[in-house]
C-alpha cells in the first residue's frame, strides 16, 4: 500500500478524540482511490475491495461536468464538483418539478469490488437521448440525474461496506469502527447513511 493511502487510513488516529481501535475498516473515497481495508495495526493493513475503473470522485467530478455544474457557490468561492453535485441533490427549488428517473444498474453486486464507470456511463447515456441544451433548461431533470447518480454511488459504498463487515464476521476478525476519509468523506448525504 501507499504511504498516502496509509496515511488516510491512519488520519482518525491523529484527528478524533476518540481514536478508533484496531482492527477498524476505512473506506477511502477520494478523486484516485476508492477503495476499502482492514487496518491491523499502523503498519499492517488488507485491501479487501478497490475499484476496476473509476475512483467515485473521479466519476463524480465528471458527472458534475456532464451536467454543467458550476463548481463555484453563490459568492464566487471555488467549491469543486463534488460540493457542487451534492448541493444540486440536496435542492428542492420552489416550483420545479423533479422527475422520477429509473434506478442506476448495480454493480457487482455481492462481491468487494468497486465500479463507478458504470453509474457515469449510465449519465452519459440519459444526456445523449436528450437534446444538447435539456440539462441546462430543465433544473429539475438536473436535479433528478445528480440525486441517482449520488444514491447509485452512494448505495455501492454502503453495501461493500456490509459486505467488508461480514467478510470479517466470518474469519473472526470483531471490526472496531469504520473511518472514511478522502474528500468524497466529506458528502454529507454519504455521512448520514
Amino acid at each position: 500500500m501507499f504511504d498516502g493511502q496509509q496515511a488516510h487510513a491512519l488520519t482518525s488516529l491523529l484527528t478524533e478524540s476518540d481514536p478508533p481501535k484496531f482492527p477498524f475498516l476505512t473506506l477511502l473515497v477520494s478523486g484516485g482511490h476508492t477503495l476499502l481495508l482492514l487496518a491491523y495495526s499502523p503498519t499492517k493493513f488488507k485491501i479487501l475491495a478497490t475499484t476496476v475503473d473509476s475512483a467515485v470522485g473521479q466519476a463524480i467530478d465528471s458527472v458534475a461536468r456532464l451536467l454543467k455544474l458550476s463548481w463555484h457557490d453563490e459568492h464566487g468561492n471555488l467549491i469543486g464538483a463534488g460540493a457542487a453535485l451534492e448541493r444540486l441533490a440536496a435542492s428542492s427549488p420552489p416550483g420545479v418539478s423533479i422527475p422520477t428517473i429509473k434506478p442506476f444498474p448495480v454493480a457487482f453486486p455481492n462481491l468487494l469490488s468497486f465500479s463507478f464507470a458504470g453509474p457515469k456511463g449510465e449519465v452519459n447515456r440519459m444526456l445523449g437521448k436528450l437534446p444538447p441544451d435539456a440539462v441546462e433548461k430543465d433544473e429539475g431533470l438536473r436535479i433528478a440525474i445528480a440525486r441517482g447518480f449520488q444514491e447509485a454511488a452512494f448505495s455501492q459504498l454502503e453495501e461493500k461496506v456490509k459486505l467488508a463487515l461480514r467478510w470479517c464476521d466470518k474469519r473472526g476478525v470483531k471490526v472496531n469502527g469504520l473511518v472514511a476519509s478522502g474528500g468524497v468523506a466529506s458528502n454529507m448525504y454519504l455521512r448520514e447513511r
